[in-house]
């Protein structure tokens, strides 16, 4: 996540209590394969796999805004991408 005032991104973390339920470890764990295809740039998969995320938990906007930036990223340009990182 970008701070402002800070060149570099922070990682920020949430977090989960003591004890993750079985549910809540399954979520966890197809949130962390979606991201690791996200960032793999497998826009498709990922997408997919964050939008059965929202239909399991739609109150969660999280899962919601990574669809829709998998489905947009692979339409925009290297350098569309480096203006849209610079300012955030």
């Amino acid at each position: 996540m970008r701070v402002k005032g800070r060149e570099t991104p922070v990682t920020i973390y949430q977090p989960l209590g003591e004890a993750l339920t079985l549910a809540e470890r399954d979520e966890l764990d197809r949130y962390h394969d979606a991201l690791a295809l996200y960032r793999e740039r497998k826009f498709d998969h990922a997408g997919a796999a964050f939008k059965a995320l929202a239909a399991d938990r739609p109150e969660l906007a999280l899962y919601v805004i990574y669809a829709q930036f998998a489905a947009v990223a692979p339409h925009q340009t290297g350098a569309a991408l480096r203006r849209s990182r610079r300012s955030s």
